[in-house]
């Protein structure tokens, strides 16, 4: 399950994350790459409680996240 909800959060967000152009010097010469903008923060809400599993793992593709819950709660089991 870890698996599947690293390749999910990757193939969900590739094309609409904002990214800013910069510049990183590998062994063979400074190269231009894109970074993911941190300005903005990337927020995770799994549904409780079978996405928990999935979206466990997520904070491994994107390092700076917040993660909120969603689900139903039951009133009388408080």
């Amino acid at each position: 399950m870890a698996t599947l909800g690293r390749l999910l959060m990757y193939e969900g967000s590739r094309d609409w994350l904002p990214t800013v152009a910069g510049d990183i010097q590998s062994p063979m010469a400074i190269t231009l790459v894109e970074f993911i903008d941190l300005k903005e923060p990337i927020v995770i809400v799994p549904i409780l409680r079978a996405g928990l599993t999935l979206a466990e793992h997520a904070s491994s593709v994107f390092l700076a996240t917040k993660t909120y819950h969603l689900g139903k709660v039951d009133i009388l089991s408080l």
